[in-house]
């Protein structure tokens, strides 16, 4: 006869009493809070890593057109410097002012301009051209709107004028140092082989920095304009760590594509400094010389 088996006594596991609704509702909106946090956080980054990529690839073509302006400049510079010395290599004594040595502003400013305007147009159909492309619009960049037409006549003009008047002072000064001390031609001639020293190792660099930035965010500014797509614009400061604290201020503003980001009048503050904006509306980088900003396009 079989021994029946003694049936095992079943476990029983009581569950915990339920959490009250409160507290669940709490639990899920804290994991809601946090899950579009992180999403926040991350799109936050992805923003920021896009903003530097986009301002590496600018600072990498203005870097090339810097170098291909500041070979220019040295070029026009060296031609200017061999007319003073040959003027003076010329004179058999040293009479009258020391400007009769100089070359004519007006004649200055037609060498610049023939050699400077071209590369200034090629460097706007091209960007402009990126540009247009960048935003899936596509096409060439127009250059007689009369915005192009009053950068021409205006801004790349005056910047020459300004350029020589430059030249011609510091010129001036030293030759006439030169006068009053009585010097000979050669010492005359080594005044002014500093003056175009200087001109080659440092204003060459300067004028190319400067103005590469001013030319590049023109041509982008108008390329926006012209796409009829771009409703706005953002100032994008530099991202090495070396910006300007009025340039800091200026990062991530957003203003309407026609508008300004600062006005004659206003006064940038931040990190216990101000810049007062006194000669003309800033549309587009430079703020400053030596500014390397750019423009961000808005396409909403």
């Amino acid at each position: 006869m079989k021994v029946p088996r003694l049936l095992e006594k079943k476990k029983y596991i009581i569950p915990p009493p339920p959490e009250p609704i409160e507290k669940l509702t709490l639990k899920n909106a804290l994991a809601k809070d946090i899950s579009k946090l992180i999403s926040t956080l991350v799109k936050q980054k992805e923003a920021e890593d896009h903003k530097k990529d986009y301002w590496l690839s600018f600072i990498e073509k203005a870097n090339k057109t810097e170098r291909e302006l500041i070979k220019i400049a040295r070029e026009i510079f060296g031609d200017q410097e061999a007319e003073v010395l040959r003027n003076l290599d010329n004179q058999k004594a040293i009479k009258g002012k020391e400007t009769q040595f100089l070359p004519k502003l007006a004649a200055m400013n037609v060498i610049w301009l023939a050699k400077f305007l071209p590369f200034v147009k090629e460097l706007i159909t091209k960007i402009g051209a990126d540009k247009l492309e960048e935003v899936k619009v596509g096409g060439q960049i127009q250059l007689t709107t009369p915005a192009m037409t009053s950068f021409f006549k205006y801004k790349v003009a005056a910047l020459v004028k300004n350029i020589n008047k430059t030249t011609r002072k510091q010129l001036a000064k030293e030759l006439a140092d030169g006068f009053a001390q009585g010097e000979s031609i050669p010492n005359l001639k080594k005044r002014v082989q500093k003056v175009f020293g200087h001109a080659d190792k440092v204003r060459a660099t300067n004028i190319a920095r400067t103005e590469t930035i001013r030319i590049s965010n023109f041509a982008a500014n108008q390329a926006y304009i012209q796409s009829g797509v771009v409703t706005a614009k953002e100032w994008l400061t530099t991202k090495d760590g070396r910006q300007d604290f009025a340039c800091d201020e200026l990062d991530g503003k957003i203003v309407e594509i026609n508008k300004p980001f600062v006005r004659v009048g206003d006064t940038i503050t931040g990190e216990g400094q101000e810049m007062n904006i006194e000669v003309e509306n800033v549309g587009y980088p430079p703020l400053h010389p030596g500014c390397r900003c750019t423009l961000i396009p808005v396409v909403l």
